[in-house]
């Protein structure tokens, strides 16, 4: 298990981490990890993502599976890239597609203050 935070782990983000393997060639898939914890599928992935947003680089692979990138495996590395590429897009698109709306909202005097700190959030998200 790769340590990345300060922040200990729950119970539940403890077993999880624990069943993901190195490297995409032992990616481990939703349901494996459903079974072997005893969490929903539903739950594993919002651990994954808690995980992620503490630190640990879980990658999902094409065929679904999470892994550690082995930085010393290139398909690894690109996998990972893929990933990063894949996500960043999701993010972006997201974005976009909430302007029309945010537009609206703010036209007819209803945007708060927290929703347009989002936008400080993406300027500063992008490198």
């Amino acid at each position: 298990m790769m340590q990345k935070s300060n922040i200990p782990l729950s119970a539940k983000q403890m077993l999880v981490i624990t069943e993901i393997p190195t490297g995409r060639n032992h990616a481990i898939k939703v349901q494996d990890l459903s079974d072997r914890t005893g969490l929903t599928g539903r739950m594993v992935k919002q651990v994954i993502n808690e995980l992620r947003a503490l630190g640990y680089p879980l990658v999902s692979s094409c065929n679904g599976g999470y892994f550690y990138p082995n930085p010393e495996d290139e398909a690894d590395v690109q996998e990972a890239e893929r990933f990063f590429r894949m996500q960043y897009t999701q993010v972006i698109s997201r974005f976009e597609s909430a302007k029309p709306i945010k537009a609206w909202l703010k036209s007819i005097g209803q945007l708060t203050i927290d929703e347009l700190n989002l936008d400080l959030v993406r300027q500063n998200g992008e490198a």
